[in-house]
């Protein structure tokens, strides 16, 4: 759910998976993750809801920024993107189960922990999905290109 964790995560698979189709899809995941990250932000700043009464504030002290604010969830938003393009584009659907099953368990967390109201995690969700619709068709990177641009990925 952390992009801290997630994006080096899928971006390092990139490297391993130097197949056309896996890596092309690992590199975009782990673009549309950035972009989250900016969008996450801006709706963030702009909504300024305070998290849940009962976040313990002393659990934040590394959180800085428009972090501090409750909607969306970001974890949310993040794991339903990465969940549906596991759905999209995974073969298995045991792997898609395990991915699906992570991103749920993620979510409900960040409202049992007191982090996130169901209403943030719902939205998070939301946002997560429209956003990998709208970031395939338009902001999506063949592998050609990445080929051209990017060469040291394919070696």
């Amino acid at each position: 759910g952390s992009s801290a964790i997630t994006i080096p995560v899928t971006f390092t698979l990139s490297l391993i998976y130097k197949d056309d189709p896996t890596q092309t899809i690992l590199l975009n995941a782990t673009l549309f993750q950035l972009y989250n990250i900016v969008l996450i932000g801006i709706i963030k700043g702009y909504v300024k809801r305070k998290r849940p009464h009962y976040c313990e504030t002393n659990t934040l002290f590394l959180t800085k920024g428009v972090d501090m604010y409750s909607f969306p969830s970001g974890h949310t938003v993040q794991m339903t993107l990465l969940s549906t393009m596991a759905i999209m584009y995974l073969n298995g659907n045991a792997l898609k189960l395990v991915i699906i099953t992570i991103s749920l368990l993620i979510s409900l967390m960040r409202v049992v922990s007191g982090r996130h109201f169901i209403s943030d995690v719902f939205c998070g969700a939301i946002i997560g999905f429209i956003s990998t619709q709208v970031y395939i068709p338009l902001l999506w990177i063949r592998a050609e290109t990445i080929a051209k641009f990017v060469p040291f990925i394919r070696n």
